[in-house]
């Protein structure tokens, strides 16, 4: 019967044995049998099929029919460290390159639900970057990327990235990295509650994302400068993306009110000081957005303005580049609407057409009559603020039916009254009354009260 050197190590009877230095050699030996005994070697990924499998080789050429020292033959249970940033990375890439109008759903849950995994603060950095990147480069699927980032900012990541330390009755968190030892100490706090409600207000998704674009828009000067000096299509193609591509987003983080008004003035202004025929690309196609899409919220027409006077400053500049001549047309076009859309108080208010104005006029009659039989004081007022209407005209109105109905009377006086102190129906447009009351044929005793009224009001100091 054979024995193995390991069983002849440890049954074997060293006290009989003479032999010093042999003894010491076996001892060392089996100091480092023990270290290495439990030690499971580490599978190696294969990326194209997404298994594990192991290094060893020569055991496909063992007879089947015998067991092999691994389990499961050659394949390995699939292992992926959430610390790794690699591993965070492959995750995410994973499920943006399925994506596609039909699975969004199911890919965004699924994404979701992978992110909760993950426990490192670095999550957020690589997280940003990859969506950013898909976003700029992968036109097509644009609008879904957005989609996605906007779901991953309702969830809440922060106890999964952070980690809270307890000193001396004091709180402190720190954020969780592979090395989480280095990374700085914030706090203290007095209770557990405080350290994450801190934590909450500085770890904010869509801050981060938004700080990452500001970033690549202020390389932007960069960019211009490499693609006149680039002379591969595939790498200018590339830099052009990087110019227009922020500006895209920005679009969209606009219109969800993600960030406001100054910052496009800023952006604005930012390109105007460029003068380059890049910056130009990119006002035009944020003036087009907002001029198509956002009618209200914009800079004021003082605002408007001073952008148009420096457009026009730069035309003559390129008066030889005719593409880009045609874009400073297009932006002037674009801000003159903006600056038409724009009121006093900055809201968007259609412009009446003349066909509604005499629609109105026409049927203002039976509007008048339908509010005076429901003594609905309310519309009636918001007519006489208004000074598209002809108060001559609403006062022959209410004045007919004063004197043709009793028991509207007092209701109409109220309104001409009310009116007439507020100093929006004048003297001259109350000697119309007046003149209805002489020229009329119909008398009661609601002409003469409303008569009397009238007249003393109209004499009064």
């Amino acid at each position: 019967m054979s024995t193995s050197i390991k069983n002849l190590v440890e049954f074997y009877n060293i006290d009989n044995y003479q032999n010093e230095l042999l003894i010491k050699q076996i001892n060392i030996f089996c100091k480092f049998y023990k270290q290495f005994e439990n030690v499971v070697s580490k599978p190696v990924y294969n990326q194209k099929y997404n298994k594990y499998y192991s290094t060893n080789k020569s055991f496909k050429s063992i007879d089947p029919n015998k067991k092999t020292i691994f389990e499961n033959d050659t394949v390995w249970e699939n292992y992926k460290p959430t610390n790794d940033n690699k591993n965070i990375r492959r995750i995410i890439n994973n499920n943006l390159n399925k994506i596609s109008n039909d699975n969004f759903k199911i890919v965004c849950k699924e994404l979701i639900a992978e992110i909760k995994k993950i426990d490192n603060f670095n999550l957020i950095e690589i997280l940003n970057n990859e969506i950013y990147e898909k976003m700029i480069f992968d036109i097509k699927f644009q609008e879904l990327y957005y989609s996605i980032l906007k779901k991953i900012w309702e969830i809440n990541i922060n106890p999964n990235i952070t980690i809270i330390i307890q000193e001396n009755d004091k709180y402190f968190w720190k954020r969780k990295t592979p090395d989480v030892e280095k990374e700085e100490l914030y706090g203290p706090f007095e209770s557990k509650t405080d350290a994450y409600n801190n934590i909450n207000k500085s770890i904010n998704l869509r801050k981060y994302f938004i700080s990452k674009l500001n970033k690549e828009f202020k390389s932007k000067h960069l960019y211009y400068e490499k693609i006149d000096e680039e002379s591969d299509g595939d790498a200018k193609h590339r830099l052009k993306r990087k110019c227009f591509g922020p500006i895209e987003i920005i679009q969209k983080l606009y219109k969800d009110k993600h960030i406001n008004q100054i910052i496009i003035c800023n952006i604005i202004e930012s390109l105007i000081k460029c003068n380059s025929p890049y910056a130009i690309e990119s006002i035009n196609i944020l003036l087009k957005y907002c001029d198509t899409n956002i009618k209200s919220d914009l800079p004021t027409n003082q605002i408007l303005k001073e952008y148009r006077d420096k457009i026009v400053a730069l035309q003559p500049s390129y008066s030889k580049n005719f593409k880009i001549k045609f874009l400073l047309m297009d932006i002037l076009k674009y801000i003159d609407n903006l600056m038409k859309s724009n009121t006093k108080n900055n809201i968007y208010v259609p412009v009446k057409k003349t066909q509604t104005y005499i629609t109105k006029i026409k049927n203002m009659d039976n509007y008048l009559k339908k509010n005076i039989f429901k003594h609905n004081s309310i519309n009636i007022a918001e007519i006489f603020s208004n000074s598209q209407y002809n108060k001559t005209n609403l006062i022959k109105i209410l004045v007919n039916n004063a004197i043709r109905y009793n028991n509207h009377s007092n209701f109409i006086y109220g309104i001409l009254r009310n009116n007439f102190e507020k100093n929006i129906i004048k003297k001259q447009h109350f000697r119309e009354v007046f003149k209805i009351i002489e020229t009329t044929s119909s008398v009661g005793n609601n002409y003469y009260v409303f008569k009397n009224s009238c007249t003393k009001l109209y004499y009064h100091p």
